[in-house]
């Protein structure tokens, strides 16, 4: 009896999401966006689920951090490369099917850091669909602080009659004489389409 009440509750859970999310436009959380899930990586390192980082034994430079909402962040720092004899920064990509859409989209989230000189954090979006880009958006977040802080970025998808597939990369840009104590954290990304 009490297996039953439990399946009557997920399924009343689903048929909520199902109604009321197509009314409002699609609202999607970007896959592993709050960071909470991570596994270990073909290098042995530790890495977000639904993620690709540049982890590599010997050189991580995406690692869990403190959540705005959740226990998880990822944080992205600048490392020192041995081989280049340089500071070297990093990325992250994941993908995602984007439904179709004429409309605008927006990618919410909270990041916080500590960068140094004009290191920056940037993220874009790429959309394409059937091999053609067709949408794109990005931001530059250059200062920031310990605290987290919220940011949004607007995504012109393009026109997409199909799905479409969005690649999404947050990416630590080191320039000009970059430090070592670069960081930048970010945490839970979503996506919405404006009406």
């Amino acid at each position: 009896m009490n297996l039953l009440k439990q399946h009557g509750r997920r399924i009343y859970y689903w048929i909520i999401v199902l109604v009321v999310l197509p009314a409002a436009g699609f609202t999607q959380l970007i896959p592993n966006g709050d960071f909470e899930a991570w596994h270990t990586g073909r290098y042995k390192t530790t890495e977000p689920e639904m993620w690709e980082t540049q982890n590599e034994t010997g050189f991580v430079t995406v690692k869990e951090g403190e959540g705005h909402t959740g226990s998880r962040s990822a944080c992205l720092s600048e490392q020192w490369d041995s081989m280049t004899q340089s500071f070297r920064g990093t990325a992250m990509t994941t993908t995602f099917e984007l439904p179709a859409a004429d409309n605008l989209c927006i990618i919410t989230g909270w990041v916080k850091g500590s960068p140094s000189n004009s290191d920056s954090l940037h993220i874009s979006v790429s959309i394409s669909a059937k091999s053609a880009r067709t949408g794109q958006g990005g931001i530059s977040i250059f200062t920031t602080s310990g605290e987290w802080q919220a940011f949004t970025l607007k995504v012109k998808p393009g026109q997409n009659p199909n799905a479409a597939t969005a690649l999404l990369s947050v990416i630590l840009e080191p320039l000009n004489s970059s430090h070592y104590q670069t960081m930048y954290c970010i945490d839970d990304l979503s996506l919405s389409e404006t009406k």
